[in-house]
């Protein structure tokens, strides 16, 4: 039987916050008496804008009412504000001219409280006749909410139109238990498999010494060694799974650091096939991923390119050349997805110095690449794909030696860094991961972040709603019956899926020793949606979930691919499912899920 050993403990962050004239690091802990909901809950007046400069102060400039009726004036003073803060608030608001600042007024946990938001920072104010002067810096604002003042607006636009709206404190889920899957030194990557579309996920984990392909064991908490019996003989450095032949089987191309081989899934087993020498005039192999049906896009030092299989060999296609000053430094492995939503898949390829983005075209080809300000200093980043501020379109987490950034997505495939905007990852989230996915391991239709370290171990950062993220320590790999060998061993390789078939996600984890474990997670028979691609599918698409009255809330947006992916809900009942075809044209469907529901794009 099952033990669930991790109890909910409530949020714990420890914080300090720290201003300077030219940046406000706002190190907070989560306050779990005092969210956005009582915020505004308790605030008579909200109202949002822009900050601007005006006579003897500031002022905030185009204001819109988000509840209660906007005052006559919005002007901002300093001279009633604390002498030792008095400078750097006026610095705050001068560097805060034109962007947005929100307005929070009435009887707030128990007092007359007039409170500001610009640019991420909380100040606090005092009404009087002559307008709002200001009193200096609300620190402790920041355990209410820390993901900017964008998000903070509609956030407040979202609670004010929906009274039974939440925003989490705690992680809200716990490991029922793990089960060890076997020693396999030297992991490359895991990843979660169908071999057979639609069927259970099998956990595939790629080694240079010998590819491992592991299934679940039915009604047991076990996964088994299926490499001999399914004849899969590979040794992968890089790897990506696709249904190359469209026969609805997964297939395997697999890069051993010198040749390229397809791997193709028959009802006998797997059988290599058109294999490739890899030619060192492209440079080093960075990362394969499914790009299009039958295609395979290879990620190198100097410029992408794609291979095709059809009938029983691969064509190469080259991707459009960029400018001469076009970023040039240190290359990391292609993010692959349709980040403007038009339907055709995007690549974009990190540098040292910028990123380059090759936009998806109609007849499967490419454009010529534009500048990205998608970033990885050190090279060899690792890349999460997930809709962190709830918009519609997929932003990038972006990590390696040197740092760690969102970069979020403005829906046209353009990105901004976000990072000290975002909660637990601009005060907590540390460099050099060494692997990144985005899940909702809480259920709760916000994605999350899960995060590796070869040097720390595993990390969750669950989303409050609207790219507020916390990390507070409480999925924790230790709380749980049959823990790895040693509590602090680091983390190589991660994958998410449902192994143990439940209706919710469970996370695959491979250890510095060359361990492999599966955790299992206590939540069950949870409303989510089973997406994946049909066979021949061009992919992988852009997949956004609503759901509430009227137009509905976006609860994210999803990479799909011939893989299944759950799609998180808020609770049970209807919701709208939307997404762009590769022919360009928008499909919709209205589904109600009280339980897992399966949903195939394409048939």
């Amino acid at each position: 039987m099952r033990r669930n050993l991790l109890r909910w403990m409530g949020a714990r962050f420890l914080g300090l916050g720290v201003l300077t004239v030219l940046i406000f690091i706002s190190l907070g802990f989560i306050d779990p008496s005092f969210t956005p909901v009582q915020l505004v809950r308790q605030s008579d007046v909200i109202v949002a804008g822009t900050m601007q400069a005006a006579a003897g102060g500031w002022r905030i400039a185009d204001p819109a009412g988000i509840k209660g009726q906007p005052p006559a004036t919005l002007a901002i003073s300093t001279a009633a504000c604390a002498p030792e803060q008095a400078e750097q608030v006026r610095a705050l608001l001068t560097n805060g001219q034109g962007r947005p600042a929100v307005l929070f007024s009435g009887t707030i946990q128990g007092d007359a409280r007039c409170l500001l938001n610009v640019d991420g920072v909380w100040l606090k104010l005092r009404a009087d006749a002559a307008g709002w002067p200001c009193l200096g810096f609300d620190q402790k604002m920041s355990g209410t909410f820390a993901g900017g003042t964008d998000m903070l607006i509609r956030l407040a636009r979202s609670l004010a139109a929906d009274p039974d709206a939440t925003v989490p404190v705690g992680v809200g889920t716990s490991w029922m238990e793990c089960s060890r899957i076997g020693p396999l030194p030297g992991v490359a990557g895991l990843e979660a498999v169908g071999l057979a579309g639609g069927g259970a996920p099998c956990l595939f984990a790629a080694a240079p010494d010998g590819d491992r392909l592991f299934r679940p064991v039915k009604d047991d908490e076990r996964l088994e060694d299926i490499t001999a019996a399914v004849k899969l003989n590979s040794h992968s450095r890089r790897f990506a799974w696709l249904d190359f032949d469209r026969d609805g089987l997964a297939d395997l191309v697999s890069f051993d650091g010198g040749t390229m081989t397809l791997h193709l899934s028959t009802l006998d087993g797997f059988k290599p096939t058109s294999t490739v020498a890899w030619n060192p005039a492209d440079g080093k192999c960075l990362g394969l991923a499914a790009a299009g049906s039958a295609r395979v896009l290879v990620s190198t030092d100097n410029r992408p390119f794609l291979l095709t299989w059809t009938a029983a060999a691969w064509r190469r296609n080259e991707f459009p050349a960029a400018d001469a000053d076009a970023p040039k430094g240190p290359a990391s492995a292609c993010v692959v997805a349709d980040f403007d939503g038009d339907g055709f898949v995007d690549v974009l390829q990190p540098r040292g110095d910028g990123g380059l983005l090759w936009r998806g075209a109609r007849d499967g080809g490419f454009q010529a690449p534009v500048r990205s300000a998608v970033a990885g200093a050190a090279g060899d980043a690792r890349a999460a794909l997930g809709d962190f501020d709830g918009d519609g379109s997929l932003d990038v987490c972006l990590g390696d030696a040197g740092a760690l950034r969102l970069w979020e997505n403005d829906g046209c495939g353009g990105f901004r860094d976000v990072t000290n905007h975002a909660g637990s990852l601009g005060y907590k989230a540390k460099p050099a991961i060494s692997c990144g996915l985005s899940a909702d391991l809480n259920h709760d239709g916000r994605q999350d972040l899960i995060l590796g370290y070869a040097d720390a171990g595993f990390i969750y950062h669950f989303n409050r709603g609207f790219r507020c993220l916390g990390e507070e320590g409480q999925l924790r790999l230790h709380d749980v019956r049959e823990p790895p060998p040693q509590a602090d061993l680091g983390i190589t390789a991660c994958a998410v899926a449902d192994f143990d078939g439940n209706g919710s996600d469970d996370v695959a984890l491979a250890f510095t020793d060359g361990s492999l474990y599966c955790y299992y997670n206590n939540l069950f028979d949870v409303p989510v949606i089973r997406a994946r691609l049909a066979p021949g599918t061009a992919g992988p698409l852009t997949v956004t979930v609503w759901q509430g009255p009227g137009e509905g809330v976006c609860l994210g947006a999803y990479a799909v691919t011939e893989q299944t992916r759950f799609l998180g809900l808020r609770k049970p009942g209807g919701c709208v499912v939307k997404w762009c075809a590769a022919d360009g044209v928008e499909r919709i469907r209205k589904l109600t899920v009280d339980k897992p529901v399966d949903l195939v794009l394409g048939e």
